[in-house]
């Protein structure tokens, strides 16, 4: 297209839409995606539903995510493929407008896969001394595959086949973590092995009995009331368990497996080693949930032999593992009230913008609810503030108690004790004002000011009430320009650069725009874009603009008009535009003065001159070079500086005057602007002045004279006394 041209077409826009999703496998029986289920590496393909027009594939990322973007208001098919797993078709899934998928509808499209079962072998061999009594020792192996901890599958038990002094074991797993249990109780040998079972391959994993030890476990745990049970006491007077758990038993560094608990002082036969036992359970006391949890370790002894492929076994001492109630400080805020001045605010309060008066701004009492949602008797809370902006430290927080507004405020509340619901403070109602600075004093933030005031017990624990203020933004600009005429040298490609400086003097940022009467500029003449900036508040900020004067330019001045709007659509100066000539300028240069440095020129010396000029135009002048001459001499000197427009400069010339003598000298200035345009040539100045000796040099001076005067003298009065006859003297 050229410029002004006008071209009519007919588009056809589509609206695309995302779809998203994860691709997973079932781990915890809960039906649903979870972190730590994705599968990565599953083919995944979007055809359009009946229709062979549109498909699109992609593989699934890590932690099992896809994503696409289709055309909306169609249907479409999902296939999803994975080695090792089933195929899985959601069919005839319709997209509207909006995206949807499992960060927009949690579980809409996340697709799950099952894993096929794989086979998986090994060997149980015994340790030495078992040869007289293998067999015995085998008929009573048993070989179980528990799931590892995590993973919500049935236990598996394997086919054993017995080979000499050996035993091999079989069975179908679902791929995934296992803990293999290989066991002949009757003579007390026992391992416990982790078995990472892989996707679409058979596994095989190997493992020796070991004469292992007893331990037995106890479990206890005390209620609120102070209470102590077992973690078999489920139906609790005042402290009925909600969910309880299967032990966790931990062998070894990697073996972790459930066991369902079935009495106190039940005994594991394990290998020797560390062990470790932990559970959790869940109770409704208080008439809240409380959560109890805890672990324990032992040591398990190895069997001592006793001969003929039989040990000894010993009973480690019993683990005692208590559950324990952690401290829990848990509040929340429910904000059910705001004033801002006199006025009651019926919208949002915990993201308002205050008031502005002519004094300033109004302070802003919150009503909060607070419920307690921890669980102690009691439960202290000191009172915290946290703000954001160059202005926090000149906020104010008080709290209202018993009448008085207050900064250090202590929050009390708790459960009371178990018999007595008196003492308890589940619930309260708090004020809270919140004082912004002073109007210049303040800052305007267009996400307004972060204000947290968190409530922390003695153990460093807290809870925060999260509210934003905003204050309303004062606007103020002040446009200064340094020039009331732009010069400019005409056919010059750079042109010359001019400045504005910008002082925001608001409380907040000014997003500003510069605009200059493009529709005004002449024909030949050009001026540059003024990039938009954002000036801080109480900040300022110099732009620049060049204006090129070209040599085609046939108007040589013209008005330029410099505004600035804000991102508020004010525009500044207030006072009006600020309107500057433009004009083809030239400078003009004038020597103003000379004058020896230290009033007098002696011979044998360097003589000083200040000489001023000055330039009367609206043209800096560069490189402006000024000569010295000592007429009817050879001599020139010369020193170079640049005067700008409207400005004069000082020269410093000097002239060795070594080989002169005494008398009178007439010393020339000449001006040479170089490639500078002017309006005239600048005159040459002249300027005499008499070289003379110093004092002392005068007096010695005269010497040579007088011995010359003495001795004409004497010859004299020699001559005269020869012809006398006399001494003559």
């Amino acid at each position: 297209l050229s410029a002004g041209q006008i071209w009519d077409a007919e588009i056809e826009l589509n609206r695309e839409t995302k779809i998203t999703g994860n691709v997973y496998w079932e781990l915890n029986d809960d039906d649903q995606y979870t972190d730590g289920e994705g599968i990565p590496g599953a083919n995944i393909v979007v055809t359009s539903f009946g229709s062979d027009d549109f498909e699109m594939n992609m593989t699934s990322e890590e932690g099992g995510v896809w994503e696409f973007f289709v055309p909306a208001r169609n249907n479409y098919t999902l296939n999803v493929t994975r080695d090792g797993f089933n195929y899985t078709l959601v069919e005839n899934f319709t997209v509207e407008n909006t995206s949807i998928g499992s960060k927009y509808v949690d579980g809409e499209l996340d697709v799950r896969l099952n894993a096929f079962s794989v086979s998986t072998s090994g060997m149980i061999s015994l340790p030495l001394g078992t040869e007289s009594n293998s067999a015995d020792i085998l008929s009573e192996l048993t070989v179980t595959i528990l799931p590892y901890v995590g993973f919500e599958r049935d236990s598996v038990t394997a086919q054993i086949s017995i080979d000499g002094d050996t035993a091999n074991w079989t069975a179908d797993l679902t791929p995934g973590d296992w803990v293999i249990e290989a066991k002949s109780s009757a003579y007390h040998l026992v391992n416990y092995q982790l078995f990472s079972v892989a996707i679409s391959e058979n596994s095989s994993q190997n493992m020796t009995l070991i004469p292992g030890g007893y331990i037995s476990l106890t479990t206890e745990w005390t209620d609120y009331s102070g209470q102590t049970h077992s973690i078999l006491d489920t139906n609790i007077d005042g402290a009925p368990v909600l969910d309880s758990f299967d032990i966790v038993v931990t062998s070894g560094e990697d073996a972790m497996w459930n066991v369902t608990y079935t009495g106190e002082g039940m005994e594991f036969l394990l290998p020797p080693g560390s062990v470790q036992f932990s559970s959790d359970l869940i109770t409704q006391e208080m008439d809240t949930s409380m959560m109890y949890y805890g672990d324990v370790l032992g040591t398990i002894s190895e069997a001592g032999p006793v001969g003929n492929g039989t040990w000894n076994p010993v009973t480690s001492a019993p683990a005692n593992l208590v559950l324990n109630r952690p401290g829990i400080h848990d509040l929340s805020f429910n904000v059910t009230a705001l004033t801002i001045g006199d006025v009651s605010v019926t919208d949002s309060f915990t993201d308002v913008t205050t008031i502005q008066t002519e004094s300033g701004y109004e302070s802003l009492i919150y009503t909060v609810d607070i419920e307690y949602n921890g669980n102690l008797v009691e439960d202290v809370f000191e009172t915290n503030e946290y703000l954001g902006g160059l202005d926090k430290e000149l906020w104010v927080i008080e709290y209202l108690d018993n009448g008085t507004w207050v900064e250090d405020y202590n929050l009390t509340m708790g459960l009371g004790l178990h018999n007595d619901s008196s003492t308890a403070i589940k619930t309260k109602t708090i004020q809270i004002k919140v004082t912004p600075p002073s109007l210049q004093d303040s800052r305007s933030y267009s996400d307004g000011h972060s204000v947290v005031v968190e409530f922390i017990t003695s153990g460093g624990l807290g809870n925060d009430l999260e509210l934003v203020v905003r204050l309303p933004q004062i606007y103020g600009i002040n446009v200064t320009s340094n020039d009331e005429v732009l010069g400019v040298p005409q056919g010059q490609s750079g042109g010359k650069d001019f400045f504005m400086e910008i002082h925001n003097y608001g409380n907040g940022n000014h997003a500003l725009n510069f605009d200059i009467n493009r529709d005004d500029v002449p024909e030949g003449w050009l001026v540059t874009e003024i990039a938009d900036r954002t000036i801080g508040a109480n900040q300022t900020a110099s732009v620049s603009f060049t204006v090129v004067a070209g040599s085609d330019a046939t108007v040589t001045e013209w008005d330029l008009i410099f505004t600035v709007t804000d991102s508020n659509g004010t525009v500044w100066p207030s006072s009006g535009p600020i309107t500057m000539k433009a004009m083809v300028a030239t400078a003009d240069l004038t020597i103003d003065d000379i004058s020896a440095i230290g009033g007098e020129l002696y011979i044998r010396e360097t003589a000083k001159f200040e000489v001023t000029v000055s330039n009367n135009g609206y043209l800096d002048a560069e490189n402006v070079r000024l000569i010295g001459r000592i007429l009817d001499t050879s001599v020139e000197v010369n020193a170079t500086s640049s005067i700008a427009a409207k400005g004069l400069n000082t020269y410093i010339v000097e002239f060795d005057l070594t080989e002169f003598g005494i008398g009178d000298y007439e010393f020339e200035f000449e001006i040479d602007a170089g490639e500078t345009p002017l309006s005239e040539e600048p005159l040459t100045k002249k300027s005499s002045y008499e070289l003379t000796a110093k004092s002392a040099e005068s007096s010695n001076q005269w010497i040579p004279f007088i011995i010359l005067g003495i001795a004409a003298l004497s010859i004299a009065m020699w001559i005269k006394s020869r012809r006398s006859k006399g001494p003559g003297f």
